[in-house]
């Protein structure tokens, strides 16, 4: 079990604002951490790992500047993306292959940007519901009262097999036995 609440983001920004349709400019990127960040700072008992990507146009330098500082927000740069996702009670990404990496490891994902383009699943809505879900869509409205109240619901309870069967593939799915006619050509 996990002693300490952390909440992970990682999350990709695109430089130059290459593929602005599925990825954040790296203005939305930083704008959003930000928000993210005066909201963790409230949270007494969380603290946030956040995983930078440096690009060309942005260096880890520049992000550690333009990143707002808080005594509960860690950033990191180096180290094992798995060791930090096996520690969080919750990843939040807007569009990034962590999004998959953490339900297959039964870790939640909220799903948080300031833009509304993309959604990197179609089937979330904009509320928290009243049950634990493996997907949520964190929203700036009333995203204090959001992250406590998943926080509180996925804490040292890691998601089960029905709350993932949306989301992920299981090993009956990948079983390619009933393709055995294929054998026939």
């Amino acid at each position: 079990d996990r002693q300490r609440k952390v909440i992970l983001h990682a999350s990709t920004f695109k430089s130059f604002n290459v593929r602005p349709w599925i990825y954040e400019s790296t203005f939305e990127y930083i704008n959003g951490l930000n928000k993210l960040i005066s909201k963790i700072r409230n949270l007494k008992d969380v603290t946030l790992i956040i995983r930078l990507r440096p690009t060309s146009e942005c260096s880890y330098e520049t992000l550690e500047n333009l990143i707002s500082k808080s005594s509960n927000v860690i950033l990191k740069k180096d180290g094992d993306f798995m060791d930090d996702l096996k520690k969080a009670s919750l990843l939040i990404s807007y569009s990034s292959t962590t999004i998959e990496e953490a339900l297959h490891e039964r870790v939640p994902v909220a799903i948080y940007a300031n833009s509304i383009r993309f959604n990197h699943f179609e089937c979330i809505s904009e509320n928290i519901n009243s049950k634990r879900s493996a997907v949520y869509n964190l929203s700036d409205q009333n995203m204090e009262n959001e992250l406590k109240k998943i926080i509180k619901d996925h804490f040292n309870k890691p998601l089960t097999d029905d709350e993932l069967k949306n989301y992920i593939w299981t090993k009956e799915d990948l079983e390619l036995t009933s393709y055995n006619k294929l054998d026939s050509f």
